[in-house]
């Protein structure tokens, strides 16, 4: 990765960090990078309020070209905000198709601290599937404007930083929890592989897919469908 994440990321993300890398799979035209960078503004959409590979257009946290590919890293350490890891981005996206994020997370950022959350104890429940959702709508969008229908997307996050961590609803507490339950593993990993076209009929089942690892690491915990149906349901809405 770039120098540059090397020299703010040891303290900005010392108690984990989540990531997401998909390639789109099949035919179509490799975009130049300046068309790549236009396609990537065009399908953000801002579905939880902080859209991933976010471009903004700011001088010190812009895109650049870096070996023959667009980065971009957010994070200001005189900006409040982008001083947190859960919202100091580094994302990479290729001409082939193939992007990469990371973030923090946001249980261990300025928020959680605000209302008594300790960094690196907790791991909100809810939230992974509104990231997960959001990231797997972003591959269809940009699949779709880079090939057609007939394209896959070979999509896999890492989870780091979770030894220890006990599940919470302190981000989403109208979800309620029963029993207390820790994960004894540092990292989770998931891998899935859809066809672009299905991903949106298929969400809530896709999300479940890519989730059931990193739920089952908290003591077996599984997240029932109903639950990602009806939170997705609620973070497609907030945008409506």
């Amino acid at each position: 990765m770039t120098q540059r994440l090397g020299e703010i990321g040891q303290k900005r993300y010392e108690h984990g960090i989540w990531s997401i890398a998909y390639s789109i799979i099949g035919d179509f035209e490799s975009p130049s990078l300046s068309e790549l960078l236009e396609l990537l503004r065009e399908v953000k959409v801002h579905e939880s309020g902080w859209p991933p590979w976010w471009v903004p257009t700011r001088d010190q946290i812009k895109p650049y070209a870096y070996e023959g590919v667009i980065e971009c890293l957010i994070a200001e350490p005189e900006h409040d905000r982008f001083s947190d890891g859960a919202y100091s981005d580094f994302w990479r996206a290729s001409r082939e198709g193939k992007l990469f994020l990371l973030r923090g997370y946001q249980d261990d950022s300025s928020d959680a601290r605000q209302r008594g959350v300790q960094p690196g104890t907790v791991f909100d429940f809810v939230l992974p599937i509104w990231r997960v959702g959001e990231c797997l709508l972003h591959a269809h969008r940009l699949a779709i404007r880079l090939a057609d229908r007939s394209v896959s997307v070979l999509i896999r996050f890492a989870w780091d930083g979770l030894a220890n961590r006990v599940l919470s609803n302190w981000a989403c507490p109208r979800r309620v929890l029963f029993h207390a339950r820790r994960c004894y593993q540092n990292t989770v990993t998931s891998e899935l592989l859809i066809p672009a076209s299905n991903i949106i009929d298929q969400l809530p089942e896709a999300v479940k897919e890519v989730t059931n690892p990193l739920y089952e690491a908290f003591d077996f915990f599984d997240m029932p469908l109903d639950v990602i149906r009806e939170e997705l349901e609620k973070m497609r809405g907030k945008r409506e």
